[in-house]
């Protein structure tokens, strides 16, 4: 109940979840003060949530931190300072979220300790990141030493956050990341150099923007150029948009509306006409977008011949355009009747059968990671999580993005989050729930998913509905707990 509650915002519920907090059923209280950070807060919502950082479950104390953060509750900034000296890392990591949140300078020296001395690199980039929000030059010192972490994250998070911190005085940290031994931390001090300001570097940004042979690089250039008013930028940009990678053209086309360049409607236009490959939706996507903010009116033809695009989030893009343009928009088929009208019903497809409880090892560099998986539940999910695995699809894949509790993601071909297996797969429904060490499948939409496979760290309902879940973690929680961004793993299925 107090999860149902999450899902809807009710001028009734907040009192109802204040009395839940207090149920002797840990899991129930929990989940109600989660529950509570979905509502607008009651005069006493945060004096209430805020005793609960002293309970004895660690589980409850970060979800308390974590709702006093999403509500910005000052009087918990002391019991969440204390709280970053926790002996679960889940509940420092919580805390150290809610102060930053809170943008609590007062928390400065505990952060700086959490960043040098945690022994988990999650809690160490989770505190990174507080001091980015905090952006206070007290952090300097602290922030100098996670530049040195073994850890791939908190490299990133660290030059981030001096960025941040210093801004346009960071270069020198900047230069010094650009030759870090790891392409995910180069990748993140190019990036930088547009949010410090550092317009010197702009020609060899666009140097790297047209010649780089890592459109990762590629694309964090034409990123940091979008944050520079110089008028030669918008002229580098344009022949990108019709880049043979589609990262790359997407980004161009992000970056120009950005930059408010209206001459570059006439190539916007052509971008959505010529992208065509499936791969290329993102490029058709993102041209549309450009198009909107541009307030591209002389292109609503554009808009009205998107309506008809195979992809879901391509039709809908156009349609709240066109009403953004105040137009009326055409009928939007639904997906069903999208799907009808185009299906072959000469077409025979024999669907697999219910697979039963299956059994996999993610073998990482760090560790075995055993899982089961819901063969019944998710047939078509774990029916090409098997076929991949058993192809070799997934030796030598990266851990590509770790997030601080929330998950671990791995499985994209590119290293980069936008990669897949060539095809993407129908989202399935489950009777399980995100809950901590639940496998899940990224996706950009509903039936987009596809090769990219998550595990959660923490529970996180609110993915519960919306991803594909398709099996567990039975042993090696402590090894999902080690993973950095840019370790590689395998699968090896056992049955």
């Amino acid at each position: 109940a107090a999860l149902a509650l999450a899902r809807c915002r009710d001028a009734g519920a907040a009192n109802a979840l204040l009395l839940s907090v207090y149920d002797p059923d840990t899991h129930v209280a929990a989940n109600a003060i989660y529950a509570l950070e979905k509502q607008d807060p009651l005069p006493r919502t945060c004096s209430t949530v805020v005793t609960f950082l002293d309970n004895t479950d660690p589980v409850v104390r970060m979800a308390a931190a974590h709702t006093l953060g999403v509500l910005k509750c000052k009087e918990a900034t002391q019991g969440l300072i204390h709280r970053l000296a926790d002996d679960d890392a889940r509940v420092v990591i919580a805390a150290a979220f809610a102060l930053g949140e809170l943008q609590a300078k007062a928390a400065q020296p505990a952060l700086g300790k959490v960043l040098t001395t945690h022994k988990s690199q999650l809690a160490r980039a989770q505190a990174a990141m507080a001091m980015e929000k905090i952006a206070d030059n007290g952090s300097r010192d602290a922030l100098s030493q996670g530049l040195l972490d073994p850890s791939v994250m908190v490299r990133i998070q660290s030059i981030r956050a001096m960025t941040a911190v210093l801004h346009d005085k960071s270069e020198m940290y900047i230069d010094e990341m650009r030759d870090d031994g790891n392409r995910l931390v180069r990748v993140e001090a190019v990036e930088d150099i547009g949010r410090a300001g550092l317009d010197s570097h702009v020609k060899e940004l666009g140097k790297i923007a047209r010649d780089d042979k890592d459109p990762m690089m590629r694309v964090a250039a034409i990123d940091a150029l979008a944050n520079f008013k110089d008028s030669s930028i918008p002229l580098q940009l344009v022949p990108l948009l019709l880049d043979p990678d589609f990262t790359v053209a997407a980004a161009s086309a992000s970056a120009l509306a950005k930059l408010k360049y209206r001459a570059a409607i006439p190539q916007l236009v052509d971008e959505y006409y010529t992208a065509g490959d499936r791969n290329f939706v993102d490029v058709e996507r993102a041209a549309l977008q450009a198009l909107a903010d541009l307030d591209a009116q002389e292109a609503d033809t554009v808009m009205v011949q998107a309506m008809s695009d195979p992809d879901i989030r391509v039709r809908t893009l156009a349609s709240e355009t066109l009403v953004k343009f105040g137009q009326t928009p055409p009928p939007m088929q639904t997906p069903r009747q999208f799907a009808e009208a185009r299906f072959d019903r000469t077409r025979r497809k024999v669907l697999g059968p219910p697979l039963g409880l299956r059994h996999a090892v993610i073998k990482t560099s760090r560790g075995d990671i055993d899982v089961e998986l819901y063969g019944d539940d998710a047939i078509q999910t774990v029916t090409n999580f098997i076929a991949w695995a058993q192809k070799g699809f997934y030796h030598n894949l990266t851990i590509h993005r770790v997030v601080p509790n929330h998950v671990v993601q791995g499985g994209d071909p590119r290293g980069d989050g936008n990669g897949d297996a060539g095809y993407t797969i129908p989202a399935e429904v489950s009777q399980y729930r995100f809950d901590e060490g639940y496998l899940g499948i990224a996706d950009d939409g509903k039936d987009t998913g596809s090769c990219q496979w998550f595990i959660t760290l923490v529970p996180r309902h609110h993915l519960d509905g919306r991803y594909t879940l398709f099996g567990h973690v039975t042993k090696g929680m402590d090894t999902v707990w080690k993973l950095d961004q840019g370790d590689t793993f395998d699968v090896k299925v056992l049955d």
